[in-house]
């Protein structure tokens, strides 16, 4: 790690730290020497006066040649609570590659909606939380970027808490969500008006539910959901509402407009009351995600 350090251009501040003996003669100060962790290895090392973090982190790509690594194998930082020391996380060499392990609930376990479900794995082999509980997502991507991968992976969390009433609207012909179908609430598919008027008349249903649910909360005294109130009284269960193909249904010549008012209200509806709605778009992509969700 040093040496990849030592030849790192233009920082003459560090090359006369390493003349002058750090590293060699001067042990460097370690808050954490190299060590395993995940897909990989980490160090924390404190950098000698005059060198900052963000330079370090410029000269990544430098640095993970140096390394013997691909720069997206290699991830510089600077800890918040601890200015002036180098937080360095370097990959396996091609741990990246290939596929990634089981799904932690592919054989046994249960979830809990208010905690989150297991969504993917970051780049350093970690579990990615995906958030249930007062959430909205909005997926986009090209085909085959795996937008309805990562939808089915956080409806799969979804119906292993027994708590969770699920519907999921496909506006278009295919089998994706059939294997879930004995667990949901709902489940209806087709490219034609039947199906997005479905999912229109489930929105504002949903819409029309939130009234309902204030009330709840009023009669117990809270101003929040929570999994001791949810499981107590059944107007308070979560519900989770896919809408796959979302683009077919908002630009629908009959309720397209309608549908668009009334997620607009869903969306904007008091936390303590919505229910979460998902929403994978299939058009150019906005935002890229590192995080790697299971088939």
């Amino acid at each position: 790690m040093l040496n990849a350090l030592r030849h790192l251009t233009g920082l003459p501040k560090l090359r006369d730290a390493f003349k002058a003996g750090w590293g060699s003669s001067i042990t460097p100060t370690w808050i954490d020497p190299p060590y395993q962790e995940g897909k990989g290895w980490r160090m924390r090392l404190v950098l000698p006066e005059g060198v900052p973090v963000f330079e370090i982190v410029k000269r990544k790509a430098i640095l993970a040649h140096n390394l013997v690594r691909l720069p997206v194998e290699v991830w510089p930082s600077e800890p918040k609570d601890k200015p002036g020391v180098l937080d360095l996380w370097v990959a396996n060499q091609g741990a990246l590659s290939g596929p990634v392990e089981d799904w932690p609930l592919l054989h046994e376990g249960t979830a809990d909606y208010f905690k989150g479900v297991p969504a993917g794995m970051n780049i350093r082999g970690d579990i990615v939380t995906g958030r249930l509980f007062e959430a909205n997502y909005a997926v986009a991507g090209i085909m085959g970027s795996g937008k309805s991968t990562l939808l089915i992976t956080l409806v799969a969390g979804a119906i292993l808490d027994p708590l969770v009433e699920v519907d999921v609207f496909v506006l278009a012909e295919n089998a994706d969500y059939d294997p879930f179908a004995p667990r949901l609430r709902s489940l209806r598919t087709g490219a034609g008006a039947e199906t997005a008027k479905a999912c229109l008349d489930t929105l504002n249903a949903l819409y029309g539910e939130l009234e309902v649910r204030g009330k709840a909360l009023k009669e117990h005294g809270e101003r929040k959901v929570s999994r001791k109130l949810a499981e107590k009284d059944a107007r308070l269960r979560p519900r989770v509402v896919v809408i796959d193909e979302c683009q077919a249904l908002f630009m629908d010549e009959t309720y397209g407009e309608q549908a668009v008012n009334v997620v607009a209200l869903l969306i904007s509806a008091p936390a303590s009351t919505r229910s979460r709605w998902c929403s994978p778009r299939r058009s150019r992509p906005r935002r890229r995600c590192r995080a790697r969700s299971w088939p």
